[in-house]
């Protein structure tokens, strides 16, 4: 690896590590950020590499293992084709923070631009409670420690799709989600959403728009749109913040997005914000022609 990629890793690295001090002296009201398993603002974002389009068709096991800060998002990929590339077959995604434990288990078809995901997913909150029906939520409210510990399962559906566009690519991502094990009459704030549910529905569009940069563009600049819908709640709340993406290597990417909340119902503050921090992102397959470290 050059001595320019070898700087670019190291940096990123410290970066990533100095979040927590960060956040820790950004708290509001004696409420951290850090603990939260907020990878949904980075969902869908990333550097396309031709690198895995190489090779030919096969059975595959392959994986994506996505650091940042104080939390672990795992992928394991079980398919046919061009792993990361073009591919069918299942997605198993386990995620652990200080805040609980999630476990998703998906049917994914994936071809140039364009991804689809089916399946469902279990989370089991350390710090969360179920929540008392309110009409408007407050920071305070969403933080109380009284009541049933929230778990709830989910089924799920998410379309993915990139769209060429002038100077750029509009990355674009719909999905939709039916909560379960919610007990009556309790709501519950998911920590992946960023937004309080009235079971079962709710929904997520997001856009984000992102320039290529440099002679090889391995670096991205861009700027994300979302809104998150829960139908039973009348709720519509509209999120906007930067996107960054680096190539380092063909395996190996850094990702920074962030999704701040400028319209909703509720006052809860920086707990709607979706900070996705920074975070390393690498890609594995067994099979890899190359399979060198990182």
């Amino acid at each position: 690896m050059s001595a320019f990629k070898t700087l670019v890793v190291a940096g990123a690295l410290a970066l990533a590590a100095s979040i927590p001090s960060y956040a820790h002296a950004q708290e509001i009201g004696g409420v951290s950020s850090t603990g939260e398993p907020q990878l949904g603002a980075r969902d869908g974002i990333g550097s396309a590499r031709p690198y895995w389009e190489s090779g030919k068709s096969r059975w595959f096991i392959a994986g994506t293992i996505d650091f940042a800060a104080v939390n672990y998002r795992s992928e394991l990929d079980l398919g046919y084709g061009k792993p990361h590339f073009h591919w069918v077959g299942l997605e198993l995604t386990p995620q652990i923070s200080l805040s609980g434990t999630q476990t998703s288990a998906s049917f994914r078809f994936v071809i140039p631009g364009i991804s689809l995901r089916a399946g469902a997913r279990y989370f089991a909150s350390a710090d969360r409670r179920f929540l008392a029906p309110r009409d408007i939520y407050t920071r305070e409210q969403i933080l109380l420690d009284v009541g049933p510990r929230a778990h709830y399962f989910a089924l799920d559906a998410e379309l993915n799709f990139d769209i060429p566009l002038p100077f750029g690519i509009l990355s674009t991502l719909a999905a939709v989600e039916h909560l379960g094990d919610v007990p009556e009459p309790f709501n519950v704030f998911d920590q992946q959403w960023r937004v309080v549910i009235d079971p079962p529905l709710v929904w997520r569009a997001r856009t984000a728009y992102l320039v290529p940069v440099g002679k090889y563009d391995t670096l991205q600049l861009g700027a994300l749109l979302e809104l998150v819908g829960v139908p039973r709640r009348e709720e519509v709340m509209v999120r906007v913040g930067p996107a960054v993406t680096v190539s380092l290597t063909h395996h190996l990417d850094a990702i920074a997005a962030a999704a701040f909340s400028v319209e909703s119902k509720d006052e809860i503050g920086l707990q709607s914000a979706d900070f996705g921090q920074v975070s390393l992102r690498y890609r594995w397959a067994l099979g890899d022609r190359w399979p060198d470290f990182p």
